[in-house]
């Protein structure tokens, strides 16, 4: 339990580092950082404003949507591309087999070597749909938010830079944290500060913000 001279440093409930310790409700599960009831959000503009997302007509459908996870779907992505190549490999084993050995066709050393190709591709293909089912099923908060600061930075990798983006926003129940986007490209626009919207939160990590 929480006393005034033992600030919490960590969430109790899902462990993530607290960005701010003198809120009552942790802003990345929601839970309530103190014994007893949480206390009302402050009643300010900001408060006021993401009043306001809640009475938006498209707000009800903006809570049934769910965004994709970059992280997962790149790495999705890339089993379903050895996936193909795979297929691909298999189908030029197979036209050699046909061309140009003779006996029959289930014995011919390409051919017996596309069963073990097949196995690998269904392998990679199933790999990739548990990994995206599997993040459907992971927990996910849908909030108003606001945008109160925003700051980024770039680590460069054999001359490629790789930018992350970290916002810290305010919630209508008047919890307030830091999260972390990474970014998707030159053509993939971040919120900015002021912005308000649903956001689309798994522990620490931003995963979409729908402006509203």
């Amino acid at each position: 339990m929480a006393t005034a001279t033992q600030p919490l440093t960590h969430c109790p409930t899902c462990g993530v580092k607290l960005h701010r310790t003198d809120l009552s409700l942790c802003a990345y599960c929601a839970a309530p950082l103190r014994m007893g009831t949480a206390s009302a959000p402050p009643d300010d503009e900001t408060a006021r404003l993401l009043k306001k997302i809640e009475a938006h007509p498209l707000y009800p459908a903006a809570l049934t949507w769910s965004p994709i996870d970059p992280l997962v779907e790149r790495k999705a992505a890339r089993l379903h591309g050895w996936g193909m190549l795979t297929l691909l490999v298999l189908a030029l084993s197979i036209v050699i087999a046909a061309l140009f050995f003779e006996g029959p066709f289930l014995g011919r050393p390409p051919v017996l070597g596309s069963v073990v190709l097949s196995a690998i591709a269904i392998f990679l293909f199933a790999g990739a749909v548990t990994l995206r089912g599997n993040a459907k099923h992971q927990p996910m908060l849908r909030r108003p938010a606001r945008v109160l600061d925003r700051k980024s930075r770039t680590e460069y990798s054999e001359k490629v830079g790789a930018t992350t983006y970290y916002f810290q926003l305010r919630f209508s129940d008047g919890s307030e944290g830091e999260f972390k986007l990474t970014g998707r490209g030159v053509m993939y626009e971040p919120p900015t500060v002021g912005a308000s919207g649903v956001a689309y939160t798994r522990g620490d990590t931003l995963l979409e913000f729908k402006r509203l």
